[in-house]
């Protein structure tokens, strides 16, 4: 493990400490991870709920066993992405 022996300090809002926060915990990680994850270009992942998983499987349940039409099919994939993009959406 690499020696973390240096400080960096920097100035901001509050609100902007809460987005930081915000978006550190959705990665699973603490603030200070996290900014060195960015600083040092890396892009966290971000953790799914696991309500995402849930909508997910009951989605792909109702495609796999269903007789749909491809309109419908077309309307369920949409709604898969649409769910996935509101689970994560960085606020």
């Amino acid at each position: 493990m690499i020696e973390k022996s240096e400080r960096l300090e920097l100035r901001l809002s509050a609100k902007q400490k809460q987005q930081i926060k915000n978006l550190a915990n959705k990665c699973g990680l603490n603030i200070s991870e996290y900014v060195l994850q960015r600083a040092l270009n890396f892009e966290p992942k971000t953790i799914m709920p696991d309500v995402f998983y849930d909508f997910y499987s009951k989605l792909c349940e109702i495609y796999n066993t269903s007789n749909l039409s491809e309109q419908t099919e077309d309307r369920l994939l949409e709604l898969i992405d649409l769910i996935h993009a509101e689970l994560l959406k960085r606020r």
